[in-house]
């Protein structure tokens, strides 16, 4: 019970904790449904949905080198 009151206490904890729930529940329903994307909507096989899923790794993988690239030195 002491975390729940620590928590209930800490604006910024929570804000963290939301945060991570929302990223949580959409970032999940994105890949519980990615399979019926590729066959329903693409009209695709287990190739799309490994097509798809390997986008999403690219995408994972690229973002940090992309972010490094972008960042613009604000002092």
């Amino acid at each position: 019970m002491s975390g729940v009151r620590y928590i209930s206490n800490s604006p910024s904890i929570r804000i963290v904790l939301t945060r991570t729930l929302v990223t949580g529940v959409l970032g999940g329903s994105v890949s519980a449904l990615m399979p019926l994307v590729a066959r329903d909507l693409l009209n695709g096989s287990a190739q799309t949905y490994g097509i798809m899923l390997g986008a999403f790794g690219m995408g994972g993988d690229r973002r940090p080198q992309y972010r490094r690239s972008a960042q613009v030195d604000d002092r």
